[in-house]
Formats: C-alpha cells, structure tokens, sequence
C-alpha cells in the first residue's frame, strides 16, 4: 500500500470510527502489520509540525525533522542554535 493511500485509509478510518483506536485494530482492520501504522502516524504527526507547527519542534528534547528519503533526528542543541544565528 503507498504511503499517502495508507495515510488516507488510516485517517478515514480514525474518523469514521468517531472513537480511539487501538494500533494493533486499525493494523487488523487496513490489512497492514502494527508497525507500519505506527510508522504512518508518526509520519503524520512529524509532518504536520514541520508544516504548521514548526514552534512546537523548537522545545523537543531531539528534533525530527522529515526529509524526502527519511526521518533525520537532530539534537535539539544543534537546532537552537541554527535557530538563535538566525540561519
């Protein structure tokens, strides 16, 4: 299953549901394995701070960052002072 269709199936389901959902039942009910949920949602999540929510990854203790290949984690020093320098 591609990346953004099991994006999509995974939120349609969370919100046809109206409840919260256990990992290992949206895993069951999308056909997949419990660790590419997981895998999904933190996508998700990751990429949604990146886009709207940027301030938010500024207090982390590490940073994920996603890339078009990966995830990267940055240390959350690293990233205050590219912050600070203006960079």
């Amino acid at each position: 299953m591609a990346k953004n269709n099991l994006h999509s199936k995974l939120i349609k389901l969370v919100n046809e549901e109206g409840r919260p959902l256990a990992i290992d039942y949206i895993a069951t009910k999308l056909g997949v394995n419990w660790y590419t949920v997981y895998k999904a949602i933190a996508d998700i999540i990751i990429g949604e701070l990146q886009e709207h929510h940027l301030s938010v990854l500024y207090d982390m203790p590490i940073i994920p960052l996603k890339s078009t290949k990966s995830l990267v984690i940055t240390p959350r020093s690293m990233f205050a002072l590219t912050r600070a320098s203006g960079k």
